[in-house]
């Protein structure tokens, strides 16, 4: 139990300290300086949120039961980390470009 508890500090720990480019790391390789690199990001964005709602909306029916739940959380966590990105993208813009 002592070991689970030292695992989850030093969770705590790093999650503390992580800025928005960690959690979106592409956001970091492709800088948001030039608006020809953010139109890049936006539609990359989308186009992950386009693929995450597909694998929601298709396989997520016709499949087995425990398999359609599986592709339906793939494509909620998936999809909701794109529209963060999505805003992380539009926060750097805001920043960038004021």
């Amino acid at each position: 139990m002592d070991k689970l508890k030292e695992r989850l500090e030093e969770i705590k720990e790093k999650l503390l300290v992580m800025d928005r480019y960690d959690y979106f790391p592409l956001n970091k390789k492709i800088p948001t300086y030039e608006m020809i690199n953010c139109v890049k990001l936006i539609g990359i964005y989308i186009a992950a949120l386009i693929a995450f709602i597909a694998i929601f909306v298709l396989l997520g029916l016709g499949l087995p039961a425990w398999i359609s739940w599986l592709f339906k959380i793939i494509g909620v966590v998936g999809g909701v980390y794109s529209l963060l990105g999505f805003c992380a993208v539009l926060y750097d813009i805001t920043q960038n470009y004021q």
